[in-house]
């Protein structure tokens, strides 16, 4: 898979990552894109575009909460999981182990290196 499509990230699979992301602390959303970033070691980049329309969404969903704190001299939102969305990652996670059992199992030799 080339680079440019291995940092496309299907809308299910970011919202996981964005609520993994939260489920130690609450941070804001330049936070949590540094954070997802930072784990997969650049390959995964959640846009603005993406990331502020769907933490709007959980938060309508019940699955963070978010309050306005200021830190560093600035006004920050701070999202943090809820109890809900622990439950929601909890489910994601296990689709998650789930689908990739398959895709390891469909992919089958292919996994393996090439011998020379």
């Amino acid at each position: 898979m080339s680079p440019r499509r291995a940092g496309e990230v299907h809308q299910g699979a970011t919202e996981m990552l964005v609520l993994g992301a939260i489920q130690d602390q609450p941070l804001w959303g330049y936070e949590i894109q540094k954070r997802i970033s930072l784990a997969s070691s650049g390959l995964v980049n959640v846009k603005v575009a993406t990331l502020y329309p769907l933490l709007h969404h959980l938060e309508e969903q019940g699955l963070v909460s978010s309050q306005w704190k200021t830190v560093d001299g600035r006004k920050r939102r701070m999202y943090r999981l809820s109890a809900k969305g622990k439950k929601r990652l909890h489910g994601c996670v296990s689709d998650w182990k789930r689908l990739t059992t398959c895709v390891q199992s469909l992919l089958g030799g292919a996994l393996k290196s090439p011998s020379a």
